[in-house]
């Protein structure tokens, strides 16, 4: 339906961190999402972290309900499912549009969007674009 999208980013761990909030962008107002994790990078193995709705179109820092304890080199998976009422494409990204007026590089990242959260689009490779959507970790002291 219209409005409705799931978009995610694998990331690995740079040491010992814990996984404790995800970021990205409402693209209008009224948004409703489900945040996941997916250790080991498999989107369609994932645990839920958080879920909630969002008053006002912007960028949302989500603190997740559950933390994640990550190491060093291990792959994992920020998911959203996100609902934005009204929206062509409730997923933010971020192309260059060939107008010179920016760069953007696709080698960074390893973004994926999906309609139902099963079978996942590579998009930096079909759709030329990288995912807004950031993890934010706490490197753990021994």
């Amino acid at each position: 339906p219209l409005g409705n999208a799931w978009f995610a980013n694998i990331y690995e761990a740079q040491g010992k961190e814990t996984l404790k909030a995800v970021g990205f962008y409402a693209t209008g107002p009224d948004t409703s999402y489900e945040i996941y994790v997916a250790k080991g990078g498999k989107l369609t193995e994932r645990e839920k972290a958080a879920a909630g709705s969002l008053k006002d179109a912007g960028y949302y820092t989500i603190p997740l309900e559950n933390q994640f304890a990550l190491e060093p080199g291990e792959r994992f998976g920020g998911i959203v499912k996100i609902y934005t009422p009204g929206k062509d494409h409730p997923v933010a990204i971020e192309y260059d549009a060939q107008d010179g007026k920016c760069r953007i590089d696709l080698t960074d990242g390893e973004g994926y969007i999906s309609l139902q959260g099963e079978i996942w689009e590579r998009v930096e490779e079909k759709q030329e674009c990288n995912i807004c959507l950031k993890v934010y970790t706490e490197e753990i002291r021994s």
